[in-house]
């Protein structure tokens, strides 16, 4: 009996082994896409994996950094070698690392400039992805990897046989988002939380320079009163100086036709994100 049930136990483990190597091969040879996350996690753990290990992803020309407030841009009308590193809940910080860490080495990479500058670098998610061990898998099997997983590929099939219309929305409560917001941003900034954006700043910068590779700054538009709140104005001050020691520029965009519009005061709807990115696209010195 015990023999018996050991023999099924290595034939079980023998064909998920089988089904693992001729899936992940399938993906590789045919470059099969990843799936959209199911949530905001899944979500930011695929576009790093996608920029890090995609066999079809070529050498990134231009890469955007931030935090939610970037991942609505529309990269349909930037060049087809831009890529989008922006991971909603955090800041450009992670992107950042990620490019500092990572092989490929584009062109220039794009820091979006604001208070969420505030939020640290997820290092427990950049660890993941460059120890030695976990990146070799990662690499060589698809199926390890968060866009490939069976649910997330069947519900990103569902969707795209069903896609819903994108509608501009603003929240039912955006007097109330806007006014906590304008709360928060009312309070200075700390010395300590100054110094430490400084110091993360700068540390990920200069290892991207000595790469080679260009660092330029650029903010998406929020509300006009976010932008004269005392943080933001605090803020804008310390990286203008900051910048100007680590001679980066800031990218100038401007958005033409309507004036831009927010779902709670800071996430552009869809209409006003598609008007920033043609004019972010149209910006860029490339």
């Amino acid at each position: 009996m015990n023999y018996l049930k050991q023999n099924i136990i290595i034939q079980s483990l023998a064909i998920a082994v089988f089904i693992f190597i001729v899936g992940s091969t399938l993906i590789q040879c045919f470059h099969l896409a990843p799936g959209q996350g199911l949530n905001q996690w899944q979500e930011n753990r695929i576009r790093i994996e996608h920029y890090l290990f995609s066999s079809t992803q070529n050498e990134p020309r231009c890469v955007i950094t931030g935090s939610s407030l970037s991942t609505r841009i529309k990269m349909d009308v930037f060049d087809s070698n831009d890529y989008n590193l922006a991971l909603a809940g955090g800041s450009a910080f992670t992107g950042l690392s990620t490019v500092a860490q990572s092989e490929k080495k584009p062109l220039c990479v794009l820091i979006e400039s604001n208070l969420t500058l505030k939020r640290a670098p997820d290092t427990t998610l950049i660890q993941r992805y460059f120890h030695p061990i976990f990146h070799t898998f990662y690499s060589w099997f698809p199926l390890f990897r968060e866009g490939y997983q069976p649910a997330v590929m069947l519900a990103s099939h569902l969707k795209r046989k069903q896609p819903s219309p994108v509608l501009d929305q603003v929240a039912s409560n955006f007097d109330e988002h806007l006014n906590a917001q304008l709360e928060a941003e009312s309070k200075a900034l700390t010395t300590e939380e100054l110094s430490l954006i400084e110091e993360r700043l700068t540390s990920l910068i200069k290892k991207i320079q000595s790469r080679g590779i260009k660092a330029m700054s650029f903010d998406v538009p929020r509300h006009p009163k976010l932008l004269n709140s005392s943080q933001h104005l605090q803020l804008k001050r310390a990286l203008t100086k900051i910048y100007l020691d680590l001679n980066v520029e800031e990218l100038k965009i401007k958005v033409r036709e309507l004036p831009d519009q927010t779902e709670d005061g800071q996430h552009l709807t869809h209409s006003s994100a598609r008007r920033f990115s043609q004019a972010f696209a149209e910006s860029l010195p490339f």
